[in-house]
């Protein structure tokens, strides 16, 4: 969906933090909170943050407007050096609906 889709530079962003330096909640050089600086809004993607620990949340609009999605990534490490895997989640409110989701992400 075009939704995961707004968020793979951020997921790049995050990645690449973890590889170089280690995520690092305290804002140091593994900052993953400016991943979401270059985040323009798409059709179907109204908004976009990353956490400080690299979760990912986007907010649909238009005609799929009321669904967020979820990207989070799994650490191998309790320094944060490398992601094993990311995993999708949403949730769907007023009239949006989980099926408009990637099934990875329901």
């Amino acid at each position: 969906s075009e939704v995961v889709l707004a968020g793979s530079s951020a997921r790049t962003c995050v990645t690449e933090i973890a590889q170089s330096y280690g995520v690092d909640t305290t804002g140091a050089d593994g900052n993953t909170l400016e991943c979401d600086n270059d985040f323009k809004q798409t059709k179907y993607a109204s908004s976009l943050s990353v956490s400080a620990t690299g979760v990912i949340r986007i907010v649909s609009r238009d005609d799929i407007a009321g669904m967020t999605v979820r990207l989070s990534p799994t650490y191998s490490d309790t320094t944060r050096t490398h992601i094993e895997e990311w995993t999708c989640d949403g949730t769907a409110t007023g009239s949006a609906s989980t099926a408009w989701m990637p099934g990875t992400c329901r």
